[in-house]
């Protein structure tokens, strides 16, 4: 999976390090900026950064399957990103 882009803006060469159906996340190898594309949304980040966010979705992600039974009694539009 080592797809590659370019981006004019930057002169950065993008290497594909993920792709699902809501997003990916590339790397440029000069300069060290992760990017995280999600739908119509980038957000650029250092190595670390993108490293503690990670950190950060895994943890929630843990404790949402691991409360499972509380949020599976909440209505429905909680889900609903405000």
């Amino acid at each position: 999976m080592s797809r590659e882009s370019f981006s004019a803006n930057t002169g950065c060469q993008h290497v594909e390090l993920a792709r699902n159906t809501i997003g990916h996340v590339q790397i440029c190898p000069d300069c060290g900026v992760v990017h995280v594309s999600l739908q119509s949304m980038t957000v650029r980040l250092t190595p670390d950064a993108f490293e503690a966010l990670a950190e950060l979705t895994r943890q929630a992600y843990v404790r949402l399957h691991a409360d499972a039974r509380v949020f599976a009694q909440t209505p429905a539009h909680a889900g609903v990103a405000h």
